[in-house]
């Protein structure tokens, strides 16, 4: 998840104030690059696995999380503190990126299903690229083949989506934790499943 921010470069001068945030009782966190480009804190929290701050943008990666509540809710979090110390209240994008895997029982179901994606016969999909917009928010969604690494080598799909909401000019904070909400409902949304079902099933 990102947020982009305006008039960000505050960063340099609150680095540090931004790291003592993020000491837990009395260990300080794990920061392995930082530099006037950016910092990178590793699990600052129970849920966030990387948080990225630079002068444009905060960025956030979650790795097998229980809910999208939960990344909403902890990066709302973080966004707000961290914004609150580098004394920025505009920004100008806000983007969550989700990866979901689909099993098939087996390669002969994943192919008939993909086969669907394909404009020729003899032609086999292996990745498949769409955009599409539902209300506000922007939407890549990829759709590429893949095994997983497990001892079967079950077939499988990822679907990549790339949801956005870009300002046309820098808008107020609390409309990046509206929008972050808008974003994950419209992920969660039956629309948008619908379309995926279509293309995987």
């Amino acid at each position: 998840m990102q947020v982009n921010l305006f008039k960000g470069y505050t960063f340099i001068d609150k680095a540090g104030e931004i790291i003592n945030h993020f000491y837990r009782n009395q260990d300080p966190p794990i920061v392995p690059e930082i530099s006037p480009n950016g910092m990178v804190i590793l699990r600052p929290d129970d849920i966030t696995e990387e948080l990225k701050v630079s002068p444009s943008a905060i960025w956030a990666h979650y790795l097998n999380p229980s809910s999208l509540d939960q990344v909403a809710t902890f990066y709302s979090k973080n966004l707000i503190d961290i914004a609150r110390i580098l004394n920025v209240n505009k920004v100008t994008r806000v983007g969550w990126r989700n990866y979901f895997v689909y099993e098939y029982n087996n390669p002969k179901d994943r192919e008939q299903s993909l086969r669907k994606l394909s404009v020729q016969e003899d032609m086999k999909v292996e990745l498949a690229v769409y955009s599409i917009t539902l209300s506000r928010v922007t939407i890549t969604l990829s759709i590429s083949k893949l095994s997983k690494k497990d001892q079967k080598q079950t077939p499988a799909v990822l679907i990549d989506i790339d949801a956005y909401i870009a300002y046309e000019k820098p808008n107020e904070i609390t409309e990046a934790e509206r929008d972050i909400a808008e974003i994950r409902r419209t992920i969660q949304s039956s629309e948008l499943m619908d379309k995926i079902n279509a293309l995987i099933k």
